[in-house]
């Protein structure tokens, strides 16, 4: 899909404007976890992270996969993002 395209292209490109565009983006999922998962449940993740890979730590606590999440997200992201 196109918003998991994007993300993708922001792993691989080293940029001013992909860091903030990333930042930007991390703080919308974070938010959208914490709203709909609490906060203990990002603090679980967050724990797991320093000894599994975050793709498995992921589905381990939320019970998705990162694809999963992606897909889920993009409607909100979607709507946060100004028309010009």
């Amino acid at each position: 899909n196109r918003f998991k395209d994007r993300m993708k292209k922001l792993e691989v490109q080293n940029t001013m404007e992909t860091s903030a565009a990333s930042y930007y983006l991390g703080s919308l999922a974070t938010e959208v976890m914490v709203a709909i998962y609490g906060f203990d449940k990002f603090l679980e993740l967050t724990k797991k992270i320093k000894d599994q890979d975050f793709g498995i730590a992921f589905k381990d606590t939320y019970g998705l996969s990162t694809d999963e999440f992606y897909e889920k997200l993009a409607p909100y992201v979607w709507a946060q993002i100004p028309k010009i």
